[in-house]
Formats: C-alpha cells, sequence, structure tokens
C-alpha cells in the first residue's frame, strides 16, 4: 500500500524536478536583434559571442581561458596550459614578455598591459596610451610638455618640426553596432603637402577577429581631425603610408 502511494509522488517530484533544470546553453535566436545587447567597456578588447551577434569582452591577461564557457583571449594574447595540459584549465598570457615604456612615463611589464590601459584610455575620452620604447623608462626623461609624452617615437630633439607629426587610431567600425571599437594607436609625419604620411604598419593594421570596416583617423598639431586611407604596407619592415583627405574626409573636431 504504501508503495502505491509513493510511487505517485516519487514520479511528481521528478518531472517537476526535470522541468526546474535549467537549459546549460540557450539556444542562438534565429534573428540577431542588437538593440538587446550589452555595451561593455572591455580594456581587453572585443570578440564576437557564440551566437555571432553581440560583442562581448575578450578575455584579458591572467583570465582562465580554454574551457567551453571561456571568452577567447584578446588581442596579443595567447591561452596557454599548465605544463602542456590541453585538457587543464589556461590562462591568457602576453604573447610578448619583454618591459616597455609607454607614452605616459610608466614602464610596463608588457605591451599586453600597456595596450589595456590604452583602450581605457580612449573608452573615458582620454588620449591613448602609445609604446615610446622597449625596455623600462629611463627615469626622469619625460615631461609634460615634451613631444614624447603623447607621440610614441618622437625624440625631443625635433620640437622644431612637432607641426609635421600627428596621432593615428585605428578603429573597427562594427556592422551591426555602428559604433567604433578602438584597435591601436600611434603617430606618424606628414611627408607631403599632399596628405601622405609615414608610420608603423602595426599602427595601422590589427590581428583582431571581429569582422567589421576598419577606419584609420588622424588628428594634427592644431587638433584637426580627418579620416585616411592606407596607401602601401610593408609588415615584415614595419613600414606603412597613409593618405588623409582634408577636403573629402574632414571630421569636425
Amino acid at each position: 500500500m504504501w508503495l502505491s502511494l509513493l510511487s505517485p509522488l516519487f514520479l511528481l517530484c521528478l518531472s517537476r524536478g526535470s522541468a526546474e533544470l535549467p537549459v546549460s546553453r540557450a539556444k542562438c535566436p534565429a534573428r540577431c536583434d542588437v538593440s538587446k545587447c550589452p555595451s561593455p567597456s572591455c580594456p581587453s578588447g572585443y570578440v564576437p559571442d557564440r551566437c555571432n551577434c553581440c560583442l562581448i569582452c575578450a578575455a584579458g591577461e591572467g583570465d582562465s581561458c580554454g574551457r567551453k564557457e571561456d571568452p577567447p583571449c584578446g588581442d596579443s594574447l595567447d591561452c596557454r596550459y599548465p605544463m602542456g595540459k590541453r585538457f587543464a584549465k589556461g590562462v591568457c598570457q602576453c604573447k610578448l614578455s619583454a618591459q616597455v615604456c609607454g607614452s605616459d612615463g610608466r614602464t610596463y611589464d608588457n605591451i599586453c598591459q600597456l595596450k589595456a590601459v590604452s583602450r581605457k584610455a580612449l573608452q573615458h575620452g582620454l588620449p591613448a596610451v602609445a609604446q615610446v620604447q622597449k625596455g623600462a623608462c629611463e627615469s626622469g626623461h619625460l615631461q609634460s610638455s615634451s613631444p614624447r609624452y603623447k607621440f610614441n617615437f618622437i625624440a625631443d630633439v625635433v620640437e622644431k618640426i612637432a607641426p609635421a607629426v600627428v596621432h593615428i587610431e585605428l578603429f573597427l567600425r562594427h556592422p551591426l553596432f555602428g559604433r567604433n571599437v578602438p584597435l591601436s594607436s600611434g603617430s606618424g609625419f606628414i611627408m607631403s603637402d599632399s596628405g601622405l604620411i609615414v608610420t608603423n604598419a602595426h599602427v595601422v593594421s590589427s590581428t583582431n577577429a571581429i569582422s567589421g570596416r576598419q577606419q584609420l583617423k588622424v588628428q594634427l598639431q592644431n587638433g584637426d581631425t580627418y579620416e585616411a586611407t592606407i596607401r602601401d604596407i610593408d609588415k615584415k619592415s614595419d613600414i606603412a603610408t597613409i593618405k588623409i583627405h582634408p577636403k573629402v574626409s574632414g571630421i569636425k573636431s
């Protein structure tokens, strides 16, 4: 008799428990509605979500990686596993471990830390932090009035030609969000009156996995800002030339 009473009760509890089990992974929507996507501020950059609809934060240096629930590591980061164990939890680590000196006068343990600080500064409307040199900063060699404080490879001895120095920023125009995602920044020199500029190839190119239209923005010493296009690039020599079009693509700053 007790068995006959317990059996329906057991089945009822089992059915309720099954209904309350959470779905391990929600299905992707049939149609991507970007209005429902969050707008995160990500110092380690952005990556598409698993549904390829919204942008989410990439994993930063020291974050977990390699598992299904982990986002991909950010730009210039690799997912590394302890003692080569691919089935263990990985950790995002910078591909380059050498110290670098930033245009803010600070020494960073690696280029990834500098890029993270630079992205955070751009997201708060502050000037980007660029690499001045490889290795630690020399004590007291940067002053706030020095061109090297703002621009990455301009020495104090070239103050006479400072008007020829420009600040370059590379953005990604996301096709769904319609907003700019900062990728990299640096400086360059105006080489001709027609607006030809020489800079480093890594400043105007990116290995970011996000799809979208990349845009170059050039800021002159007087504050004027223009769009630019790449003319020639040699990644092996890390040299590139870009061209601004003041009469066509000028943007009011």
